[in-house]
């Protein structure tokens, strides 16, 4: 069944690359130059800013393929250090 899929996997593979690298460049985007625009864009020397440039240059290196597994790696240690510092503060809040 998969057989006449297989010539395609190459294709597939690229195009979710370059969406997955297009999503990291707009919420990096989003950040920095408020572009698309927004309620308003974080420090650059604060935790979301810093988020921000770490979104912006993973996302070039995926969209052009250059180290992609690490450039896609370092999102996902950003996003899971900003979870647990937001869960926290949020408990420490209330």
């Amino acid at each position: 069944m998969f057989e006449r899929l297989t010539p395609h996997a190459p294709k597939a593979l690229a195009v979710l690359r370059i969406i997955t690298g297009l999503l990291f460049l707009e919420h990096g985007t989003q950040k920095l130059f408020a572009f698309p625009p927004t309620e308003g864009t974080p420090p650059l020397m604060s935790i979301f800013g810093a988020a921000g440039v770490i979104e912006l240059i993973t996302g070039v290196l995926v969209v052009l393929g250059f180290f992609t597994r690490p450039a896609a790696f370092w999102p996902l240690v950003q996003w899971r250090l900003l979870t647990g510092w937001c869960t926290r503060r949020a408990a420490f809040i209330q």
